[in-house]
């Protein structure tokens, strides 16, 4: 797995989509969080690739960050948190 590359990739939709574009003659600002997570390190199954995506995505919404990876120790932390 690429941290780096998956990150630059990141950034680069967030720059597109940084620029406002019209809809309906009103101007969109557009913003993203995303959470990034690896085969097979993160999951090895669609389902448990998408359920860490959709865990880091909420950690990054949560810290008020554009993006995090996946973290086994975090998601731990996670589990937690829900059953509190």
């Amino acid at each position: 797995c690429d941290v780096n590359s998956a990150i630059r990739t990141v950034h680069r939709i967030e720059a597109l989509l940084a620029i406002p574009f019209p809809i309906a003659d009103i101007e969109l600002d557009v913003s993203i969080k995303s959470g990034i997570a690896f085969f097979p390190a993160h999951g090895s199954t669609t389902h448990d690739l998408l359920r860490h995506l959709d865990i880091a995505v909420h950690h990054a919404k949560r810290k008020g960050v554009n993006y995090i990876v996946f973290d086994q120790a975090r998601n731990k932390d996670q589990r937690s948190e829900e059953r509190r």
